[in-house]
């Protein structure tokens, strides 16, 4: 899946598409209803450009909906070289409780994360929904983080 990128630069790179996705979902959770959620800390690796856009993420009570955790997946389909960056396509598979009795919601997604090396260090760089995803269309414009449509 991986060819010509180490075992150790791929457990890095899956880690911080990882943190990423995480901070955004964390900025969904209405933590004055969820008492025991510690929200994820800001991602370490990820690019200045990415850093805005995690920034700008939807933030609970932005939102029209009250979640109270979340646990996520992600399931790299690819990885590959574009020249010196690596892009990784995978599947995002996130479940976010809601109070009772609203039911659970879940989604999973196609993704695509484009990570940039610098000093030895795999920076997220921007992660988008993947063409033909279905979420890349008329209220997603191509190559937009995926949090921003």
């Amino acid at each position: 899946m991986a060819q010509g990128i180490m075992p150790s630069d791929q457990a890095q790179i899956r880690q911080a598409i990882g943190a990423d996705i995480d901070y955004r979902n964390g900025r969904m959770v209405t933590s004055a209803l969820a008492s025991s959620f510690t929200p994820p800390a800001f991602p370490q690796h990820v690019t200045a450009a990415e850093g805005v856009r995690l920034r700008r993420a939807p933030a609970a009570g932005s939102e029209p909906d009250t979640f109270v955790g979340f646990t996520t997946s992600i399931d790299a389909t690819g990885m590959s070289r574009k020249g010196d960056d690596v892009v990784v396509e995978f599947t995002e598979t996130t479940m976010m409780p809601r109070p009772h009795p609203l039911p659970e919601y879940g989604y999973a997604t196609q993704q695509v994360a484009t990570l940039v090396q610098k000093d030895g260090v795999w920076l997220v760089d921007s992660i988008a929904f993947a063409p033909g995803s279905g979420m890349d269309g008329a209220t997603c414009q191509p190559g937009r983080w995926a949090g921003d449509c």
